[in-house]
C-alpha cells in the first residue's frame, strides 16, 4: 500500500478497521491466498469506490461475485451512517424508502453469496452488514461472522478473534453464538468443504 497515494491509503485502512483486519496480507503467499479465498485486493476496491451505487447494482444483477460484494459494502456504508447515529428510516421519505430497497438487495446478496462462493470473505460481508443495519452498529455481528469465516478457511479467523473480543470484552456471548449457529446451518448444511 506504500505505492498509494495517502488519501488511498487512509481510505483502505478505514474499510479494512470495518471488517476487523480481515482485508490485511502481511506477505505475497497470504495475499495469494485471500485471492484464491475471494478476497477483493487493494486495487479492486479502489477502482469500486469510482462506480456508482448505480453502476455496482447494475454490475451485481449481471451475476458477477465481486460487484455484488462491493455493492453490499456500499449499502453498509449508507445504512450504517444512519443507524449509528442512533437513527431510523422514515417511511414516508422516498429517499429512505429507496435505501431499504438497497438494503434488503444488498441482505439477498449476502446470503447468496454466503451459499455459492463459501468465501470467508462472503462471512465477513455479512458481519458488516448486520454490524450497519443494527442501531449502533454493535460489534456482535461481527464477532460471529469471524467464527464463521473460520469454518469457510480463513486460516487467520483465530487470531483476528482473539484480537476483536479483546477490543470489545462486554459483548453479549449469547447473542453472538445465536447469530453464528443460525449463519453456519445456513451455509454449510449442504456439507460441502469450505474454500481452500
Amino acid at each position: 500500500m506504500s505505492q498509494l497515494p495517502k488519501s488511498e491509503e487512509a481510505w483502505l485502512r478505514e474499510l479494512n478497521d470495518q471488517y476487523a483486519d480481515a482485508l490485511a496480507f502481511g506477505s505475497p503467499e497470504e495475499q495469494q491466498r485471500l485471492i484464491s479465498q475471494g478476497f477483493p485486493m487493494p486495487e479492486e476496491w479502489i477502482a469500486a469506490k469510482s462506480m456508482s451505487t448505480m453502476e455496482l447494482e447494475a454490475l451485481a444483477n449481471t451475476g458477477n461475485s465481486k460487484a455484488k460484494m462491493f455493492y453490499v459494502d456500499r449499502v453498509s456504508d449508507e445504512i450504517g451512517s444512519i443507524r449509528q447515529s442512533g437513527q431510523g428510516l422514515d417511511t414516508s421519505s422516498s429517499e429512505d424508502m429507496a435505501l431499504l430497497s438497497r438494503v434488503a438487495a444488498a441482505n439477498t446478496m449476502v446470503l447468496q453469496l454466503m451459499k455459492s462462493t463459501r468465501s470467508p470473505f462472503a462471512a465477513y460481508l455479512d458481519g458488516r452488514i448486520n454490524t450497519a443495519m443494527t442501531q449502533y452498529g454493535p460489534p456482535e455481528s461481527m464477532a460471529s461472522a469471524i467464527l464463521l469465516a473460520g469454518d469457510l478457511g480463513d486460516v487467520r479467523a483465530s487470531d483476528l478473534r482473539a484480537r476483536y473480543f479483546h477490543a470489545h470484552p462486554d459483548m453479549n456471548a449469547a447473542e453472538i453464538t445465536q447469530s453464528y449457529e443460525g449463519r453456519k446451518r445456513l451455509v454449510l448444511r449442504q456439507g460441502q468443504p469450505p474454500s481452500p
